[in-house]
């Protein structure tokens, strides 16, 4: 599994989404993963 620990500071206030690209391979934009 992985698991992922921190903080994310200087938002505005209301709902933000987080992703994870688990191969890293961002050559086509989202479309490679």
């Amino acid at each position: 599994p992985t698991t992922v620990t921190g903080t994310v500071s200087g938002l505005r206030p209301g709902l933000h989404g987080f992703h994870i690209h688990a191969l890293g391979d961002t050559t086509n934009g989202c479309m490679s993963t």
